[in-house]
């Protein structure tokens, strides 16, 4: 099972009105004009208050569910629009760099077609055409969700205890066709893999097991010593594990690397697969 969610252009700097500097970080869109958002700035805009965007407009600030603000377009012009002119790729923070040219298509996963992301599923990087089609070549069939990874998950856990911390909520779609393919797969006696955390929370936010199909918000964490996913469903992720997912809190990061795991296809096959650790690069 892989999350097929496609990252936009969410990020946006502005000024205020004393100058000040505010970086936008898009949650998701309400409506044509309205938004609701992460600020970054020394000091919390105020309700009320007029950020000034780079080409001379304007967006509004308004309430909302603390950390995440409402944003309201002045003007004619719409959230799609002004992301499509003026939107950056928000890229992860540890590779401490600006977007280039190159990012808007390097920065998705082969199979993204969904818009709605701040984001990538980044276990889902580590797949590309060959490897997908030596999968299918060996019998294992491929699935999808949507998951639309919020902005929360930039913010860092809070809480001592980690099942305390409390997770953003973000949208996700489960189509019949998953439904289906997860159907097929366990009355041959397959084996379920979902390929990153973001498809755990999907599939367990919908039923616990990936068996019915839907569209909500979901809030899930994932935490030791429960298994990610009911039954033979394991999981294919990203090594040392994101800020938001405690699934693997017992292990120790080692060097940026790749270890080997493997899956066993129908036929008898074992088909490589690599966990890859996270590198500066």
């Amino acid at each position: 099972m892989f999350n097929d969610t496609r990252v936009i252009p969410a990020r946006l700097l502005a000024r205020r009105e004393s100058g000040g500097r505010v970086e936008i970080l898009l949650e998701r869109v309400l409506d044509g004009r309205r938004a609701l958002a992460l600020l970054g700035a020394r000091r919390p805009p105020r309700e009320g208050e007029r950020l000034r965007l780079e080409d001379g407009g304007a967006v509004r600030v308004g309430g909302g569910e603390a950390p995440f603000r409402e944003l309201t377009v002045e003007g004619g012009e719409e959230w799609p629009d002004l992301l499509a002119r003026l939107g950056q790729l928000p890229l992860p923070p540890y590779l401490e760099r600006g977007e280039r040219p190159l990012d808007r298509e390097r920065y998705q996963t082969v199979f993204a077609r969904e818009p709605g992301a701040v984001a990538a599923p980044t276990a889902g990087l580590h797949f590309d055409e060959p490897l997908l089609a030596a999968l299918a070549a060996a019998g294992v069939a491929q699935a999808f969700l949507t998951l639309h990874v919020g902005a929360g998950t930039f913010l860092p856990v809070r809480a001592q205890d980690p099942r305390r911390h409390r997770m953003h909520r973000e949208r996700y779609r489960i189509g019949p066709a998953l439904v289906e393919a997860v159907a097929r797969c366990r009355a041959r006696g397959g084996r379920v893999v979902a390929v990153g955390t973001t498809v755990v929370r999907g599939a367990r936010d919908r039923g616990g097991r990936g068996r019915a199909a839907g569209r909500g918000g979901g809030d899930r964490a994932v935490h030791p010593p429960r298994p990610p996913l009911p039954g033979d469903r394991r999981p294919v992720h990203q090594l040392p594990p994101a800020a938001l997912d405690a699934a693997d809190a017992g292990r120790r990061p080692g060097r940026a690397g790749a270890g080997a795991g493997r899956v066993r296809a129908r036929g008898g096959a074992a088909l490589p697969l690599l966990l890859l650790r996270r590198c500066r690069c």
